[in-house]
C-alpha cells in the first residue's frame, strides 16, 4: 500500500512541475507579446510619470500590483484551478480595443486596454475564480494611467473658478 501512495505522491509531483513549466512557458510568450504589442504605448506612460509630479506615482504602481500578487501567488496553483475560454473573449476585446484606440490616436484607451488584457489572461489561465484575488491588484495598476488632458485640465479650471 505503501508504493501506491508514493507513485500518486509522484505522479502528482511531476504533474504539478509539468504544469508550472507550462505555465511559465505560455507566462513568457504572453509577456513577449505584449511588450511587442505594447512598447510604443508603454514608453510614453512612463514620460509623464517621469516629467510630471502630478503622475509621479505610476512606477509604483506596478510594483506594488506585483508584491500583492507574489503574497497571492499561493492561490495560482490550487487544485480547483480551471482555465476559462472567457479570459480569450476579454483578451480579444482588449485587443479590439488597443486597435481602435492606436487607429483614434487615444492613449487613455490603449492604456486602458493594457490592464483588460492582462485580466483576460488571468480568466484563461487560472479561471473566473481566480478573478477576485487578482481584483485589487488589476484595480491598482489604473493608477498608473494618467487622466486624459482635457478632464486633468477641467478639475483644474473648476478648483480655481473658473466656469464654462
Amino acid at each position: 500500500m505503501n508504493q501506491w501512495a508514493q507513485l500518486e505522491s509522484d505522479s502528482e509531483e511531476l504533474s504539478f512541475a509539468s504544469q508550472w513549466r507550462r505555465v511559465s512557458w505560455q507566462a513568457i510568450v504572453f509577456i513577449l507579446l505584449m511588450a511587442w504589442l505594447y512598447f510604443s504605448i508603454l514608453f510614453h506612460l512612463v514620460l509623464p510619470c517621469r516629467g510630471d509630479p502630478n503622475f509621479s506615482h505610476g512606477f509604483f504602481a506596478p510594483v506594488f500590483s506585483l508584491f500583492v500578487l507574489w503574497l497571492e501567488s499561493s492561490l495560482c496553483f490550487m487544485p480547483t484551478r480551471k482555465p476559462s475560454k472567457w479570459g480569450l473573449l476579454i483578451v480579444a476585446f482588449s485587443l479590439r480595443v488597443l486597435v481602435g484606440a492606436v487607429r483614434g490616436a487615444e492613449l487613455f484607451l490603449a492604456r486602458g486596454s493594457l490592464i483588460f488584457l492582462i485580466a483576460g489572461r488571468v480568466v484563461a489561465s487560472f479561471g473566473v475564480n481566480y478573478v477576485p484575488a487578482a481584483l485589487f491588484p488589476l484595480s491598482f495598476l489604473l493608477r498608473m494611467i494618467p487622466m486624459p488632458a482635457i478632464v486633468f485640465n477641467s478639475e483644474r479650471r473648476r478648483r480655481r473658478g473658473f466656469q464654462f
